[in-house]
């Protein structure tokens, strides 16, 4: 029997083939991301923090959605193929040689995938984030989590309703 990621639909890849672009070439990226992942994407939007400011009835948040986009397309990577004329592809990995810790981001500044993601063409990188993205979404429809009406099931004392 699956797994719940599996048999919800939230694990797994999508392929990104960049055949239009590059024939040959294509990217795969994590289906979702999970909720750590999720929030180093936040935190790169808010720079580690939040600034609000009240200005005459106004109110005003610093965010940085480059680096939002940016911190979505590291997390959301998981292969390609991309590579230098030698044949050799750009490193993905993180380059720590240790175990990921616990909210500790696993791909710190300068890391080998940052820096590949660096050298991404604009227009493709857009094209990698726009599929991150929309992968990311919340589910709509047919396809949203479903679950039982609060007046199915009951309390250990045989009431019907929510426990």
């Amino acid at each position: 029997m699956p797994g719940f990621l599996s048999a919800s639909g939230y694990e797994g890849t999508h392929v990104i083939d960049l055949g239009d672009v590059a024939p040959g070439y294509t990217i795969e990226v994590k289906r979702y991301l999970s909720e750590a992942e999720a929030g180093f994407v936040e935190t790169a939007m808010m720079g580690g923090k939040q600034r609000v400011e009240m200005n005459a009835n106004r109110q005003f948040s610093d965010i940085d959605t480059r680096a939002g986009r940016v911190e979505l397309v590291v997390q959301s990577l998981g292969s390609w193929n991309l590579d230098d004329p030698d044949g050799t592809v750009w490193p993905l990995d993180s380059g720590i040689d240790t175990a990921p810790k616990p909210g500790v981001n696993p791909y710190p500044p300068g890391c080998p995938r940052r820096r590949s993601v660096a050298r991404l063409p604009s227009p493709l990188f857009d094209l990698v984030w726009e599929q991150c993205n929309k992968l990311n979404e919340p589910r709509k429809g047919a396809d949203a989590a479903q679950f039982p009406d609060p007046a199915v099931g009951g309390g250990p004392d045989g009431e019907r309703g929510a426990a």
